[in-house]
């Protein structure tokens, strides 16, 4: 029986054998050379097979440039030794086989394989196969192409010097980030990083840097601001800024009003003039128009203008530069208030129906020096205020990949003025003296709220109050927004402290992440600006139970943000972390438990004199800041 059944095999074997065989019915040549199935030294054979002659030639064709691809892959594999990458054992074989596609992927759309053809081809050879168990025939065709180990470490060179572009790209990307100037370029620039994405597999650490620098772009849509006035009756002026800058856009934008009719909206260079009629609006209403420009993602750049029928021009005034040129789009900012405005082309700005006060008025504009004027307004006249700065010179501006521009010059109050509510104003935001008040001293109309038995003591850095905060009481100061969120990447906090221990010392609450927040961790400070394991801690000598003078800071570098501690005046440490603030807090809470995984014990401490600002503070801000409270 075994013996039956092994002949009945052999039998079926021979069969199977018979049924593959052809017949070469025409051939190129009267006998297959030997090279087709042989090796040449300098030369690369490969066949194809079709069921027609063009389709055997197209698959040797394909055949070759994936046998180079090939090559070109496992050279460059065996070169790097996967050594990029943090993969355990088990995982490198299923990554390899993904770099080779990759990199195979990436070498044919080389121009050396692109210009391969049969043109070029050493010899060719084919022939016509008939099966005839299977009644069909079909065509073989193979070709001996010159290519030495010169030709595929050209090629190798060739792979590499495309991957360098690729570098380049990604890193003008980063450095295009501070340089887009119109609605339309960040939008554009947003669809050209998601097609540039797909030059890279997920595994690459580039293609998550892809995917963070869209990021980046579209959170500049958010750090876009409508800077509006009515220049006079039925007309407003509106100019857009990005952080410190004017930008523009081709599109007119939407507008809407509760009385104003026949809106209409045209362009005077970057200046946008809404023209309206007021006629159906009554004086004692809040009558307004809002603004909106659409980005063409699901964020909108929106304000609201107040408008009135009778408008009060309190303060203009020109800005120019030492040669007496006008300075257009800079941006004005009246302190205290914080209200601000932007010049036109003309270099004019202006403010209208202010309360009577005495104004620091401060010009910004990026590189020119930051300079201030300060005036009395009355609130019946035009008073006028114009303003000299000075072009900064190109060289001390940045020219390679992001990084903070040059700090402006702080502005200090004249000798008449000593008060430290006057020190370092630029980019202030907020200053809370807790001088048995928790109103914010500049004017911004944030009033702190204290919060589960945190009370005034006398107990102070400058001599005044401070406030006391207890750990067992999870006391803490509340303040009703978030100070410091998205997409600001600058930002410095500076205050004193009394009393330091593990423990949450303040955060924005309420957003996704709760950040940015400090803590203590072991006797260390460490800044989170989004998930705690990205950011090490600073480097500090214990702090003593004496007041003692914190500034926090943080500003973009190269590959992610720069955060810097510095302690009674003096850099003690800085370091490097990846990650930025992405939340959209609704409050900020200094002292008390945090929650949302930062570390949630409650300090026992006094605080005082709590500065936020919306950029970074030079080493000789936060010095002239030390001192001035500090009284020296």
């Amino acid at each position: 029986m075994k013996r039956f059944i092994f002949c009945l095999l052999c039998l079926l074997q021979i069969s199977w054998i018979a049924e593959a065989q052809y017949k070469v019915t025409e051939s190129s040549e009267r006998k297959t050379p030997s090279w087709v199935a042989g090796v040449m030294p300098g030369y690369l054979s490969c066949s194809g097979v079709g069921s027609t002659l063009e389709e055997a030639r197209d698959a040797a064709l394909l055949k070759l440039k994936t046998d180079i691809s090939e090559s070109v892959a496992v050279r460059i594999i065996a070169t790097t030794s996967l050594q990029s990458t943090n993969l355990e054992v088990n995982g490198a074989y299923s990554y390899q086989q993904k770099l080779e596609s990759d990199i195979k992927s990436k070498t044919a759309r080389l121009p050396f394989l692109t210009e391969i053809s049969l043109s070029k081809a050493e010899k060719y050879y084919w022939e016509e196969r008939y099966y005839k168990s299977e009644r069909r025939a079909e065509y073989f065709y193979a070709i001996l192409y010159p290519f030495s180990d010169f030709d595929l470490k050209s090629l190798i060179i060739e792979y590499e010097k495309q991957e360098n572009r690729l570098n380049e790209r990604l890193a003008q990307y980063e450095v295009m980030l501070d340089q887009m100037t119109s609605i339309e370029d960040i939008s554009r620039t947003i669809g050209d990083l998601k097609a540039f994405q797909s030059e890279f597999m997920e595994e690459d650490p580039r293609y998550e840097k892809v995917a963070f620098l869209m990021q980046e772009y579209n959170r500049l849509f958010d750090a876009i601001t409508i800077t509006a006035v009515q220049s006079k009756k039925g007309i407003v002026a509106a100019v857009l800024m990005l952080k410190d800058r004017e930008i523009s856009t081709r599109q007119r934008p939407t507008l809407k009003s509760n009385c104003a009719t026949k809106m209409t909206a045209s362009f005077e260079g970057n200046t946008i003039l809404i023209k309206y009629d007021d006629f159906p609006c009554y004086e004692e209403d809040e009558n307004y128009i809002d603004i909106r420009f659409s980005t063409g993602t699901s964020r909108m750049i929106y304000d609201r203008i107040y408008i009135k029928q009778n408008v009060q021009i309190s303060l203009t005034g020109v800005v120019s530069d030492e040669a007496g040129n006008p300075v257009p789009y800079a941006k004005i900012t009246l302190i205290p208030g914080g209200k601000q405005a932007v010049t036109g082309a003309n270099g004019v700005y202006q403010f209208n129906d202010l309360n009577p006060a005495n104004y620091e008025v401060q010009v910004i504009k990026t590189r020119f020096q930051t300079v201030s004027n300060y005036v009395y307004v009355d609130g019946k006249q035009t008073i006028r205020c114009d303003l000299t700065t000075k072009q900064l010179s190109t060289s001390a501006q940045p020219t390679a990949a992001p990084s903070p521009a040059p700090a402006p010059q702080p502005s200090v109050a004249p000798q008449n003025q000593p008060d430290p509510a006057y020190v370092v104003r630029n980019g202030l935001f907020a200053y809370f003296r807790f001088n048995n008040s928790g109103a914010d001293e500049i004017g911004s109309g944030i009033n702190a709220q204290l919060i589960n038995g945190a009370r005034y003591s006398n107990e102070s850095a400058d001599g005044t109050q401070s406030i006391e905060l207890n750990a067992a009481n999870e006391s803490c100061i509340s303040i009703p927004k978030a100070m410091i969120q998205s997409p600001f990447d600058n930002y410095s906090v500076s205050f004193w402290i009394l009393g330091t221990s593990d423990g949450h010392y303040f955060s924005a609450m309420g957003g996704a992440q709760n950040s940015p927040a400090l803590v203590m961790k072991q006797g260390m400070f460490r800044v989170i600006n989004r998930y705690e394991s990205e950011c090490k801690s600073f480097t500090h000598g214990e702090i003593p139970y004496q007041w003692t003078h914190i500034t926090i800071t943080n500003a973009p570098n190269n590959n992610g943000y720069t955060q810097s501690l510095y302690i009674n005046g003096e850099l003690i440490d800085a370091i490097s972390c990846w990650e930025k603030t992405s939340g959209k807090g609704t409050k900020f809470v200094i002292g008390g438990p945090s929650d949302n995984g930062l570390i949630k014990n409650p300090v026992n401490m006094n605080i005082d004199n709590v500065r936020f600002y919306t950029r970074t503070l030079t080493a000789d801000e936060v010095k002239l800041i030390y001192q001035a409270e500090n009284g020296k």
